[in-house]
């Protein structure tokens, strides 16, 4: 049928937060079954994940790099929990104290209002983790990593890993689409010109 990639929502390798934080009656065990089917095909696994949900632990996290890395994804794409207003989530974390502030971020990409222990190593692993996946870094190398400051290299490396899988993923060629995006402007200026 022509299928060249599956998209699935593991959103935290730790059950107990999948189940009773997200509500999602899915276990570990049911995502490497499926994972397996679709690998199984010679299909791409992407995968969803959220990193920084109220109780999270740093421990509890690395279950989620685990997991990701046991099942073999293509592409991991991780993001840090925004709670918006009128979600479930956001009123348990306002119920339980987790929410620092109730200012919207900009992007679940690049920043948490959750209160959460290890903030710094947490944000560090959803930048980084396509790339420790990718280059198969084992997990005591993860752990020492993460532990670095926060900073600019980490976040082209989250921009770079995340824009080239996806091409990778959706067998985008950048020279063609480079072309395609050149010729199209000609053609728009040419229309403009013309009408």
């Amino acid at each position: 049928m022509g299928c060249i990639c599956v998209r699935m929502g593991v959103e935290t390798g730790n059950e107990h937060l999948r189940r009773n934080v997200l509500n999602k009656k899915i276990t570990n065990q049911q995502i490497r079954t499926a994972a397996g089917h679709i690998k199984s095909y010679g299909i791409k696994l992407s995968t969803y994940n959220i990193l920084g949900l109220p109780g999270e632990t740093l421990e509890s996290t690395m279950e989620t790099y685990k997991l990701n890395k046991e099942i073999g994804t293509d592409f991991t794409q991780c993001s840090l929990l925004q709670p918006y207003p009128g979600t479930a989530i956001h009123r348990y974390i306002s119920e339980n104290g987790y929410l620092a502030d109730d200012t919207l971020d900009a992007s679940f990409f690049s920043s948490s209002r959750i209160r959460m222990e290890n903030k710094k190593e947490i944000v560090n692993l959803q930048k980084l983790m396509q790339f420790f996946i990718q280059m198969n870094v084992p997990l005591f190398l993860v752990k020492i990593i993460i532990k670095l400051p926060a900073n600019p290299f980490f976040d082209l490396v989250f921009k770079l890993n995340f824009i080239f899988n996806k091409m990778k993923l959706q067998k985008i060629r950048i020279f063609p689409t480079i072309l395609l995006g050149m010729h199209s402007l000609s053609y728009m200026r040419g229309r403009r010109g013309g009408t």
